[in-house]
């Protein structure tokens, strides 16, 4: 499951089926979970699914709505894992002395799954700091709490089985994860980031200007007060996104 897999791309032998084009992997990777392939061998492998069209159809990956999506493109945005936050569930308000407890939808379209165990943090982020980035050093003044129970090597992608001569998808991929975080001392609205350590999600994201690291993701926001009987509390929101 968790286990770099792969191999070559190899030309077929005469008088064997051929099995090596990018609709056969669009199913073999989810079953073998195949996370890499030598780029460089075979070329002429390689080159057909460069230069063939990707007719299946896979969430996004719709060959037959996209004339311009080849059998390469398919296999090299699916080999590996590929994370995408579909939707994140925060409360509006959290009260002093509670904890923000939250929600993720994240799926897992690629092949594979991650392979190895990565730091997982959330950043509170108010107006007042979001000029500030992370340093060289990797340290950030932005509050955080670190998702110590979460394995992201447990995000899993999908579940293909044969059985029988039927193909038959047991899982999609889609993985939900609870937290529950302790929240900065200082009342005030929060935006609410997640950041796993080399990893990038597929969700668009403006890396330009960002206020924790181009690779954190945004899931929503809330507002902190110290007071229960608060008049006028601003709405948080969630997300729900779609890539």
């Amino acid at each position: 499951i968790n286990t770099p897999y792969g191999g070559e791309a190899v030309e077929t032998a005469n008088g064997y089926e051929v099995i090596n084009t990018p609709e056969f992997l669009a199913h073999e990777g989810f079953r073998t979970h195949t996370s890499y392939l030598n780029l460089h061998w075979n070329n002429n492998v390689i080159d057909r699914w460069k230069a063939a069209h990707f007719s299946g159809k896979d969430y996004e990956y719709d060959g037959t709505k996209i004339d311009t999506l080849t059998g390469f493109k398919f296999i090299d945005d699916h080999l590996g894992y590929r994370f995408v936050l579909r939707e994140s569930w925060l409360p509006d308000t959290v009260f002093a002395g509670e904890k923000l407890k939250g929600k993720l939808k994240i799926q897992n379209v690629g092949f594979g799954n991650l392979t190895q165990k990565r730091n997982a943090k959330l950043y509170f982020v108010t107006d007042e700091c979001k000029s500030e980035t992370l340093s060289e050093e990797g340290e950030s003044i932005l509050s955080h709490e670190e998702l110590k129970n979460v394995d992201f090597r447990d995000v899993h992608s999908r579940t293909i089985k044969v059985e029988d001569g039927d193909t038959t998808m047991t899982f999609d991929g889609t993985n939900e994860i609870d937290f529950e975080v302790e929240v900065p001392q200082k009342p005030g609205s929060f935006s609410l980031y997640l950041l796993v350590d080399d990893v990038y999600f597929a969700n668009e994201m403006d890396t330009l200007v960002h206020p924790v690291s181009p690779n954190a993701v945004p899931l929503g926001s809330f507002f902190l007060t110290s007071k229960k009987n608060s008049d006028a509390i601003p709405s948080g929101r969630a997300l729900k996104q779609n890539k």
